[in-house]
């Protein structure tokens, strides 16, 4: 008796399974995109037309590619369980941060590779955001006059600014 799965035609069930999905999905084969899904699509802003059959480095920011490809390779050989994380071009000029996992498969009788695609562009902008808002509030307390440290539940100083090592007249390693 066979599977479920094995009744199901396969490019009927990775069309469901591809156009349902919230994460964009596509497969490359030769380099060459030759499916992409909605999701895909939404989050590149290009159409399927223009891109299957395209180079799939191409819509990857120039200084990644070189990262996306050993990445790529890596997770293609079981290297590399991580998630590789780069920029993507948009077709409307943005660029947008993208998270992927790649998993070997056959597609059509070749090897290919099964690609999904998150876009973590919020998270990475939220990342930057509270990066830079740490380094202004350091610097803040940095140059203050008064004196300022800061303390764990231990005693031990976490932080100590300029104006307080002079005060003490210790430096920030003592």
């Amino acid at each position: 008796m066979k599977s479920a799965i094995e009744r199901v035609d396969i490019e009927d069930l990775l069309t469901v399974l591809g156009d349902k999905s919230p994460v964009g999905v596509c497969i490359i084969q030769e380099g060459r995109l030759c499916y992409v899904n909605p999701a895909f699509l939404t989050f590149t802003g290009y159409s399927a037309h223009e891109l299957e059959g395209r180079d799939s480095l191409e819509i990857v920011v120039p200084e990644d590619t070189d990262l996306v490809r050993e990445n790529t390779i890596k997770m293609l050989r079981g290297e590399t369980p991580s998630l590789s994380q780069f920029r993507v071009v948009c077709k409307d000029g943005s660029i947008k941060w993208a998270m992927q996992t790649v998993s070997s498969i056959q597609y059509r009788g070749k090897r290919a590779a099964l690609v999904n695609y998150m876009d973590i562009t919020e998270r990475k902008e939220a990342e930057e955001a509270l990066r830079r808002s740490e380094e202004r509030y350091r610097t803040i307390l940095d140059e203050m006059e008064s004196g300022y440290y800061e303390q764990d539940l231990a005693g031990s100083f976490t932080f100590v600014n300029d104006a307080m090592c002079r005060l003490l007249g210790y430096s920030r390693e003592e």
